[in-house]
């Protein structure tokens, strides 16, 4: 179930950058959508640790992951699986790439291929607008008590990658704590983020990949 061959890291990546007394719940939905994307657009750089959750509907396996993730605008992501196998899915200006150190192998991926659809990079990217794409609802539920804001997001466009996502936001700073993505087929990819850093200035060598020489890279650039 690893990266490009189950839910492919930049979908799960997929939410996070992104809404007077308010006259109406859509207007605070708006508003709330607002606030998020603009805190997002004004980070120029972050590191956090993450803990994913990948749920297989048909069979109902899952899968934990952990790692951290590093951005720095524009449009440098580095994302590192640290368990149960290592995965470095690192994308800048030139290209995508997704390296498996222990089988051997490297997948090089055009910028295009990524920003055509609702991926998780264009999100954390900056690349997407939250309230022209999506329609969101703010979810209160008694039945989990949180101080986290909580949000249901459906494109307007629904594609098979995705057609559902719910997040939490932390109302102090307006950073994403939890995303969870749901595909067409009911796939779950459920992400939470610890130890947040925003403009934490990571390493320019990070969000570059030299494989080493007997790595066998896969070229996907001429693919649709």
């Amino acid at each position: 179930m690893a990266g490009i061959r189950y839910i492919t890291p930049w979908i799960l990546l997929l939410l996070i950058f992104f809404p007077p007394v308010l006259g109406s719940a859509e207007e605070e939905e708006k508003e709330l959508t607002a606030a998020i994307q603009n805190q997002y657009q004004s980070i120029e750089s972050f590191r956090t640790e993450f803990t994913q959750k990948l749920i297989n509907a048909s069979s109902n396996d899952s899968e934990e992951r952990k790692g951290w993730i590093a951005y720095k605008r524009p449009r440098r992501i580095h994302w590192e699986t640290e368990s149960p196998e290592k995965e470095v899915l690192i994308l800048n200006r030139d290209f995508v790439w997704d390296y498996y150190p222990a089988e051997n192998v490297a997948y090089r991926y055009s910028l295009q291929q990524m920003f055509d659809s609702k991926t998780m990079l264009r999100f954390i990217s900056g690349e997407v607008d939250l309230a022209e794409e999506f329609n969101v609802t703010r979810i209160d539920s008694e039945a989990e008590a949180s101080e986290l804001i909580r949000l249901e997001l459906k494109p307007k466009n629904p594609d098979p990658s995705l057609v559902e996502a719910n997040l939490r936001v932390d109302p102090e700073d307006m950073l994403i704590r939890r995303i969870k993505l749901v595909d067409f087929f009911g796939n779950q990819n459920i992400l939470r983020f610890e130890n947040i850093e925003p403009n934490c200035q990571p390493d320019p060598d990070l969000f570059e990949l030299e494989p080493p020489e007997d790595t066998r890279v896969v070229d996907r650039t001429g693919e649709s």
